[in-house]
């Protein structure tokens, strides 16, 4: 097996074969991109380009209640969580059993988070130590948005399920 030349544009300081973990210095990287040098801008770190999108998210979140409410229960497991507790107070280990996909820590992070936001509360028996998690207000408030929810999942079915089954696919 022949293995190909490398770019001139490649072979910078630091960038010979097999020196993957080495540095380029931002000299180095002005000079080594095969389109010139790469202006100052593009050389800020990833912090600053995160923090204004962070920002431009808190606009939207703080103009859109939509926005507002999807960024509350935008996890994985929260809705399936408010759904399941809609039958009354239930112990952690029912709701493993419930969703045995999903680890005990996504659940009691996503347990904790919901209970933090104000959708669930924990009641703790002294006899057994049980603790069991329950609806409170807001979180029964939800309920008639995830029937809606439901009846559009079944009423919509069969493009609901394919639409679901190739992005989990694509995961």
């Amino acid at each position: 097996m022949s293995v190909a030349p490398m770019p001139a544009w490649a072979a910078a300081p630091g960038r010979e074969r097999g020196a993957r973990n080495q540095r380029i210095e931002v000299a180095d990287r002005r000079s080594a991109c095969p389109l010139g040098p790469m202006p100052e801008k593009t050389l800020r770190p990833r912090r600053k380009r995160a923090s204004s999108q962070l920002q431009h998210e808190l606009k939207l979140v703080s103009a859109c209640p939509v926005m507002a409410s999807l960024t509350l229960l935008r996890a994985r497991w929260k809705l399936p969580l408010i759904w399941r507790l809609r039958e009354g107070p239930t112990p952690l280990a029912e709701l493993r059993r419930t969703f045995p996909m999903a680890s005990e820590k996504m659940l009691t992070q996503h347990l904790t988070e919901l209970m933090h936001d104000g959708f669930v509360g924990r009641e703790v028996k002294d006899t057994h130590l049980t603790v069991r998690y329950r609806l409170l207000p807001l979180g029964r408030s939800l309920l008639p948005v995830l029937e809606a929810l439901r009846s559009w999942g079944a009423a919509e079915g069969a493009v609901v399920r394919a639409v679901a089954n190739l992005k989990m696919a694509s995961e």
